[in-house]
């Protein structure tokens, strides 16, 4: 029987307590229909439990260090404007939703455990309380090892099904854009599982073996000194074997009076010919340096945690140099997506809050030499003012002119007197005028530029020069038309901002 004849085999028993539910034939649940693998790969299964349980160690180093991180990005729930922008809302329903989503959590914490759950389970949910005109009101963190998928016929989620801690079973419907009639829906994320469509893929499943050799070297090493505190071994005797009774006699004897941890160093007589001979290891191997050394490496690779980020190398030396390449990966490689993961969460909830989203904040650090580079470059270009530039590089305002500096290749006018335009070349077409709003746009630059800057003539310079990267004719038209209006309005710049945009509405209509 495949896959899909197992499924609808699985999907056709109705379940007897609750309307409309099914559940998979057979025993083993829904994870029956879909497991796979097993010892004959070599690879350890570990359920929801056991994964919770493996967050020790390296594991919970791993885990603490991304969920710490993650949950402290700073989130903004920010409103579509006109012309593509977004404006961020402090005081919006949705943005205090999240800074203070229920009584048990504050916004970090539920991010925290949420990330928790996608690093250990690889599935994380909320349950969404609705308000009285259907708007999300509280925020409450699901368990995922308690949460089950309950499919509909057709394989698509039709509810979940809740186990709490007092052993009752809850049923709740899946959050959508339309509010439920019981105020209630489960919103979940997962890591996508390769092979059941309701699991989650789990670093913790998916580096199973190394973290249950690393937990298996740490048990022998503690159950070790545990039960002896000193090498184990055996005596020899050369005489002929005493009986049960003797030999139990003697042995009890040998581990009251040199047996535990307060015992260990004493001097042991022999008599009648015994020997002790050791079979333990030395106490120097009892850590297996390579094992320990490669699960970790191996844990942490799985997390995508560099061993630097947590101080921890094979050399035990941490520079510089070698953190921040550590941290750079980290932050794109491993704190990056899961961010994104969270944001594409939250910004399930804006269905509910039209014309909103939500934006956490990239991790990434921008590399400061490049950042420096164009920073100068905007400054070069006139693209920024000198006020601008020494604010973005953490410079004190030093009570000089704020100007903006004027491109070399440009060719500069000592008046705003009208001269004649060059003709296009008639080997060439004339540009495409822009559009309105494009004129609008460059007037608008303009004006701006002209009425901050102690020199207007430069910073008109400096707007020609970006005309006339859009062609010629582009430039020789925005010249013309600015000219014509500073004049008509007796060099007034406000009045000629406002009668350029009305001569671009007039002239440039788009066809």
């Amino acid at each position: 029987m495949n896959l899909i004849q197992r499924m609808g085999a699985a999907l056709t028993r109705k379940r007897a307590d609750g309307p409309g539910l099914y559940a998979p034939g057979g025993i083993g649940g829904w994870w029956s229909v879909f497991q796979s693998g097993g010892r004959e790969s070599g690879q350890v299964n570990l359920n929801d439990g056991e994964r919770l349980q493996n967050n020790v160690g390296v594991v919970h180093v791993a885990v603490s260090r991304i969920a710490e991180d993650i949950s402290t990005l700073p989130v903004h729930v920010e409103r579509a404007r006109r012309g593509g922008r977004w404006e961020e809302e402090p005081t919006h329903p949705l943005a205090r939703l999240l800074d203070n989503p229920c009584q048990a959590h504050d916004g970090v914490s539920l991010r925290h455990v949420m990330q928790q759950h996608l690093s250990l389970l690889g599935r994380a949910a909320l349950l969404v309380v609705d308000g009285v005109n259907g708007e999300p009101r509280e925020l409450h963190v699901l368990y995922p090892h308690l949460l089950d998928a309950v499919p509909d016929p057709t394989g698509f989620i039709s509810q979940y099904r809740y186990r709490t801690l007092n052993g009752q079973q809850l049923y709740f419907p899946p959050f959508t854009a339309r509010p439920d009639a019981s105020g209630l829906g489960v919103l979940e994320v997962r890591i996508p599982d390769p092979v059941n469509p309701y699991a989650g893929s789990s670093a913790v499943q998916a580096g199973a073996n190394s973290i249950t050799l690393d937990a298996e070297v740490r048990a022998y090493a503690r159950f070790y000194f545990a039960n002896n505190a000193m090498p184990g071994g055996v005596l020899e005797s050369d005489q002929p074997y005493p009986g049960v009774d003797a030999a139990a006699a003697l042995r009890e004897s040998w581990n009251e009076t040199y047996q535990g941890m307060y015992n260990s160093g004493k001097v042991a007589p022999l008599w009648g010919g015994l020997k002790l001979r050791s079979i333990a290891p030395a106490f120097k191997d009892l850590a297996f340096p390579e094992i320990t050394k490669a699960s970790r490496q191996d844990i942490l690779m799985h997390f995508g945690v560099p061993g630097p980020v947590v101080g921890y190398t094979d050399t035990g030396a941490l520079g510089a140099d070698t953190f921040s390449a550590a941290q750079a990966v980290y932050q794109a490689q491993t704190l990056d997506p899961h961010r994104k993961r969270m944001e594409r969460l939250f910004n399930r909830l804006s269905v509910r809050f039209p014309g909103v989203r939500v934006r956490i904040e990239s991790p990434v650090e921008e590399d400061l030499a490049a950042l420096e580079k164009r920073q100068l470059d905007e400054l070069k270009t006139g693209a920024i003012s000198r006020e601008e530039y020494r604010a973005a590089r953490g410079y004190e305002p030093d009570g000089q002119p704020n100007v903006w500096m004027v491109p070399g290749s440009l060719n500069i006018r000592h008046d705003l007197k009208p001269q004649d335009a060059e003709p296009p070349p008639e080997d060439q077409p004339p540009d495409e005028p822009p559009s309105p709003a494009r004129y609008r746009q460059m007037w608008a630059e303009e004006y701006r530029l002209l009425k901050n800057a102690p020199d207007p003539q430069a910073a008109a310079r400096t707007a020609q020069e970006r005309w006339e990267a859009l062609g010629s004719d582009v430039a020789a038209r925005a010249m013309q038309h600015r000219r014509a209006a500073l004049t008509a309005s007796g060099g007034d710049l406000a009045l000629a901002y406002e009668a350029l945009k009305a001569e671009a509405k007039a002239l440039y209509v788009p066809t």
